[in-house]
């Protein structure tokens, strides 16, 4: 959910035209980093989750 926000945000914010462009491009940068992190928490998170799943149920 917070990924496909943190995208659409980002979208919004490339086709809107207010503010300085500068300050606009230090928004996108911040978005796309945060866009970013979220992803690959989330990727390190399912692996996880799928490394634990494999796991064999007597092992747990």
């Amino acid at each position: 959910m917070l990924i496909e926000k943190l995208k659409l945000t980002i979208k919004k914010l490339r086709h809107e035209q207010f503010g300085q462009s500068s300050e606009r491009s230090a928004l996108l940068e911040q978005l796309e980093l945060k866009l970013a992190n979220v992803e690959e928490t989330a990727a390190q998170a399912r692996a996880f989750a799928d490394h634990v799943a494999a796991y064999p149920a007597a092992m747990k």
